[in-house]
Formats: C-alpha cells, structure tokens, sequence
C-alpha cells in the first residue's frame, strides 16, 4: 500500500497546538542554515507521558559473550529481523552485504534522528531503554569489529543547553545543601575508552557509567526533515558523499535504526523481538503517546482505547508516510505510527498554483513544479527529463503545497522502479 502526507503546513497553521508544538521545536533544536539540505518542518506532536500506554515488561538480563558475525545473521535472519526505518528491510541481508564488502574494520551509525514530524519513539527508546541499546551496540561491536561507533542524535540549540546545564547545576547545588556533598565537574568519556571497553569485553556497566558511554558515541546533526536519510546522514556525519544507487553496507558504512539495534540486544538474550515501540498520535490536540505493539494487535482499537472519539483512524511509517486503517488492519513491522485525525483535504485533484514551493523544498533538487504541471495536462506525460526517479519519498513536496496537492503521488507516478524509489521511504 503506497504511503502519503496525511497533514501539510496549512492545516498545521490553522491548529494551535500543532503549531505550539512546531515552534518548541525550533527553539529546543538546532535546525542548520539554509545551504544545508532538508527542511526545518520540526515535530508536530508532543510526548505528555513519559510512561508507555502499553511496554514489554521481560526482565532484562545481559550475556556479556555475544555471538559472531555469521551467527548473528543467522539469528537475525532466523528472527525475521527487518529494519525499523520504514521500508522493512531484512537485516540479516543488510549485515550479510556489510560482512562481505566493508573496508578494513568498518563503521556503525546508529540513526537516532526520527525525523518524521509525528515519531517520537525512538527518542523515548534512546532514554528510556539504553540498557537494551547498549547491549545491541556491545554485540554488533564484538561481531563485527567496528572501528568507530556513532550514535546520530538531533543537535539541542544553544537556549536548550543552557538550560539543560542551568537545570544540572540547581540539582546539585541542591544536593549541596541537603547532603553537604562537594560540586565535582563531571569527566568526559572520550570515544576510545569506550572502543577499550568492548574490546575487554565489558560487562554490564553501571547505570551512569553505561550512560556516559552512550553519550560519549552520540554526535549531533542539525535536525532537519529528512536529514535520518542514510545518504544525507553519512554526509553530515563523515563527510562521504553517495549517489542515489550507492549502498552505504557495500562502502563499509552499516546504517542502523536505533530501535533495531534495541532489538538485536533482545534478540541475543532471547528475549522477544516479534513487538516493537510505535508512536500513538491525536493530530487533533497535537498530544502524542509510546506503545509497545504485537503484529497481530489491530490498530483501530487500541487508538479508540487511547483517544477516545470520533475522528479518521491512520496508520503508516509516519505523518508523512501513512494512510487510512481498515477495520481488520494490524501493527505489521512497518507500521510505526497510527493516529486519530480529520480528513486531509489533501489531493492529487486540486489544481496546481504555480508556487513553486514544491521545487523549493525538495531536498533532491527535482523540479517538482515541472512534473506536476506536465502530468496535470496529462497523467502520461514523460517527465524523465525531470529526474522523478530521484524521488526519495519523503513527502516535503506535498507538505509544503500551497494547493494542499498530493504532490508526491503524482512525481511517485511512474517515476521509479521500485516502490520506495532509489532511497527508499526513511525517517
């Protein structure tokens, strides 16, 4: 089922708490200039509960031998493991492909940067399971050898670290007084302690240490849409520029979603892998919730459980990758986000204004404008010269449509070979 838009900039600009939640965005990250590709669309929902709707409550205990490369693609391919960055990738083919083409010990990234403007999940994962993602990153490293780690993050704003260390120093200015304890500047863990740390082998770390460490892997990029692009994300974090048909696993560079690096640490332990964390969202109040979802659980209920009322139920990858739920339909493994909202007004049927904003904020450099023009007059209009095969669906074209048109169903109309084009659908 091809996945689209289900929300633009206008109807974000006509619901207050939406718009609330964009700004607070803008201000919390760090969202690059304008000479950077992508765009500053930000998030349109926000987490009011920290605590999960629903979570695996396994306990979770920690095999410090992990197996090797072989016996890890064999587990994962035993598991039906598939990436979580929405186009439902095997991993096993994935690790297989990296085994075999890397260069010298090879790169891990793990791509945290969620971002879809209606995912919050693998943020909350990030914070809230690091134990699991330690473990994942620990045995991938002792499979396959890593000769750098890298944890994509979004960058905090200048405003947002300063409050962040505002809030630091009051705690412990706080514990000053209550316990007379002395205030000690907190060490950096640098990168090759913690390469040091896997290469003995370590053991279960301690809560704070483990977090250091995890801190100590994460570097920062601007948070721009859709910057968690492998391509675009390699670039900012290396430097490597890839054309659209390069394969990152084949260059010695393994891409990783966070929360399939969160099941890889589960999966190693024997503990279940078939669930995964989802984003429950209400575009109408802009509120959003974490759940852990089965495959077979259907989506209608469990979002009339959580948002009680009467609005249109939809499901997908994200806000800009979903579509309507049917009656019977289910959390398979590349849903990641289901929603109650009103109807879109978005379509392929409304005429073109000539704007141009399409063209304008697509990140591949498409003209966009062209091919919707051409295919307005006739759907079977050739626009190769156009380049839609480019077309990395990530549906900026239509969120930014002064027409509220489905842009990029009509640019995705035979415009490339496979379904989620060269790139692929991603976060």
């Amino acid at each position: 089922m091809q996945e689209y838009p289900i929300i633009n900039k206008k109807m974000v600009r006509l619901n207050r708490s939406l718009k609330t939640n964009q700004k607070e965005y803008k201000r919390n990250y760090d969202t690059g200039s304008r000479r950077m590709p992508g765009n500053v669309t930000g998030k349109l929902v926000r987490l009011y509960r920290e605590e999960p709707v629903k979570d695996n409550k396994e306990s979770v205990t920690y095999c410090t031998k992990g197996p090797d490369a072989m016996e890890m693609i064999a587990m994962t391919e035993q598991q039906g493991l598939k990436g979580m960055s929405g186009n439902g990738f095997p991993v096993a083919k994935k690790l297989q492909t990296f085994l075999k083409a890397r260069k010298g010990k090879g790169i891990l990234i793990v791509n945290a940067m969620e971002c879809d403007p209606g995912l919050l999940h693998d943020e909350w994962i990030l914070k809230n399971k690091e134990a699991e993602v330690w473990m994942g990153i620990d045995y991938l490293k002792q499979a396959f050898g890593f000769e750098r780690i890298i944890i994509a993050v979004k960058m905090k704003s200048r405003s947002a670290r300063k409050s962040k260390e505002n809030d630091t120093f009051r705690r412990r200015k706080r514990r000053v007084r209550a316990k007379g304890e002395k205030i000690e500047g907190s060490e950096s863990v640098s990168e090759s302690t913690v390469c040091n740390a896997f290469k003995n082998e370590m053991p279960y770390a301690a809560e704070k240490t483990r977090r250091d460490m995890l801190a100590a892997l994460k570097h920062e990029v601007q948070g721009r849409y859709p910057m968690g692009e492998e391509h675009f994300l390699i670039k900012e974090l290396l430097g490597v520029s890839m054309n659209p048909d390069d394969i990152p696993a084949r260059r010695g560079i393994l891409v990783m979603n966070v929360q399939t690096v969160f099941q890889i640490g589960r999966m190693v332990n024997g503990l279940d892998t078939k669930g995964h964390y989802v984003t429950l969202a209400n575009l109408m109040t802009g509120e959003a919730k974490v759940a852990y979802v089965m495959p077979e659980e259907r989506i209608i209920p469990l979002l009339k459980a959580v948002y009680p009322g009467y609005g249109t139920y939809y499901a997908g990858h994200g806000v800009l990758a979903a579509h309507k739920v049917s009656e019977e339909e289910t959390f398979c493994d590349t849903i990641g986000f289901a929603a109650i909202g009103g109807e879109t007004g978005i379509s392929d049927q409304n005429l073109c204004k000539k704007c141009g904003a399409c063209a304008r904020k697509c990140p591949m450099g498409i003209s966009v404008k062209n091919i919707v023009l051409a295919r307005q007059d006739d759907r079977n209009a050739d626009v190769s010269k156009f380049h839609p095969e480019l077309c990395m669906h990530c549906g900026s074209c239509t969120f930014y449509c002064h027409a509220s048109k489905n842009v990029e169903k009509i640019v995705g109309e035979g415009g490339s070979n496979n379904e989620g084009g060269k790139f692929g659908r991603k976060s």
